[in-house]
């Protein structure tokens, strides 16, 4: 196996367009995978590529950045509270220290900490390589073409005073989640002006809960919630370690429900 060590980006892009050549940014994935297939990696450590840098109202993460760094950087800002939240209880602090926001993204396990609240931000994916473009997450990792032969560069994302909630569902602390739950809520005059609610984790990797967000968006906080929210999304679940798709799919109902009682319920963060 052949090892590429660029000097920048443009010269990591020219790389990855090369067939059976990945990045590799010090994360663990490609420890999971089949390095059978793979001719060359791309060390991406001299890029330039980590940090969190603020242009006016967006926030641009590299992908580089480790979860702990990104989740420190975030803290320090005070910006993305749920992003910095998930990032935090991700893995144990070991796997936090290594893991990289770019490989993340590139991957999207079905596990992941990052992906829910990047979603719920309508994050941006930073690209180049055989394409060399800006798109939104969702675009990103539902189209494959965009994957082969591109590199992530980071992530951005507009901040607004959002109040969050997040559940990751694993047996003990350190585990892979069985799925994550993000909810985010735009607040005006004691009603909720938008309600963004991403799962990670169900058998098309993630799903947005529009029906829930249209449901709820006017309601008043404080009040008491529409009965039935935690059954009003269709998702679907495959059989997993932590319990059939049948349990997962009422276990995800039930924190549903919880998280938008503890989120506008009584109109506290949580």
């Amino acid at each position: 196996m052949e090892w590429f060590f660029p000097e920048d980006a443009a010269e990591a892009a020219r790389c990855v367009q090369e067939e059976g050549v990945v990045p590799h940014g010090g994360g663990t994935m490609l420890c999971r995978g089949d390095l059978s297939r793979i001719r060359g990696m791309v060390d991406l450590s001299r890029t330039g590529l980590s940090g969190l840098r603020r242009e006016g109202e967006t926030f641009f993460l590299g992908a580089t950045t480790t979860f702990s760094e990104a989740a420190r950087a975030l803290r320090t800002c005070g910006a993305a509270p749920a992003l910095s939240r998930a990032l935090g209880i991700a893995a144990a602090t070991p796997l936090r220290n290594r893991i990289t926001v770019g490989g993340s993204i590139a991957s999207f396990p079905l596990w992941s900490d990052l992906m829910g609240p990047l979603l719920a931000l309508g994050s941006s994916i930073h690209l180049r390589g055989r394409v060399a473009k800006t798109v939104p997450l969702e675009e990103y990792v539902t189209t494959p073409d965009l994957r082969r032969g591109t590199l992530v560069t980071g992530c951005s994302f507009s901040d607004r005073p959002w109040r969050v909630w997040y559940h990751r569902e694993v047996r003990v602390r350190f585990d892979y989640p069985a799925f994550t739950l993000t909810l985010l809520a735009l607040v005006e005059e004691e009603c909720v002006k938008e309600l963004r609610a991403v799962l990670v984790g169900c058998r098309n990797r993630f799903s947005r809960m529009t029906e829930i967000e249209e449901a709820l968006r006017g309601f008043p906080l404080g009040t008491e919630l529409p009965g039935g929210l935690g059954r009003r999304f269709d998702v679907a679940f495959s059989e997993r370690p932590h319990g059939s798709a049948a349990y997962l799919r009422e276990i995800a109902g039930v924190w549903m429900e919880r998280g938008l009682n503890a989120l506008l319920g009584n109109g506290k963060d949580r």
